[in-house]
């Protein structure tokens, strides 16, 4: 009987233990965005303004990266598209890419699927009647860049 709760007090510490190494990135700082380079190119399908609100899209959805610094936010538009008049701009449903390049000294269970240092590219809808963070932007998805 006494071994049985030696083991069980072990096992419980153990467990203990793990999950305080595997899951510590509610100690970490939050995502530094405070010198992030922000990069926004001339577009045809967006105003800048909107873009910008892509950008602080982003900066909220990479909120779980707490102790990560986020290096460039980067939106290019190839002019594959014909100009277009600022009337035919920031219409809904309209996609945009945009790149995030980032440093992360100390991985967590939140980023250790990331390598320390790296790119995100994220794929954003513009869609302000979806939008939960009143930016007027939706993620549809992201991934290494």
């Amino acid at each position: 009987m006494r071994y049985g709760l030696a083991i069980t007090v072990c096992l419980a510490a153990m467990a203990g233990w793990k999950a305080v190494q595997t899951d510590s990135a509610w100690l970490q700082p939050p995502v530094d965005t405070s010198s992030t380079d922000i990069s926004i190119s001339e577009s045809a399908l967006f105003s800048k303004e909107k873009l910008l609100d892509g950008v602080t899209h982003i900066e909220n959805d990479l909120s779980f990266m707490r102790g990560c610094e986020i290096k460039t936010i980067s939106y290019t538009e190839h002019h594959y598209f014909k100009q277009t008049s600022s009337s035919q701009k920031n219409i809904p449903g309209t996609q945009a890419a945009f790149a995030v390049e980032y440093s992360c000294p100390e991985l967590n269970s939140q980023t250790m699927t990331l390598s320390p240092t790296g790119s995100i590219t994220y794929n954003l809808q513009y869609r302000p009647s979806d939008s939960t963070d009143g930016t007027g932007w939706e993620t549809l998805s992201h991934g290494n860049g």
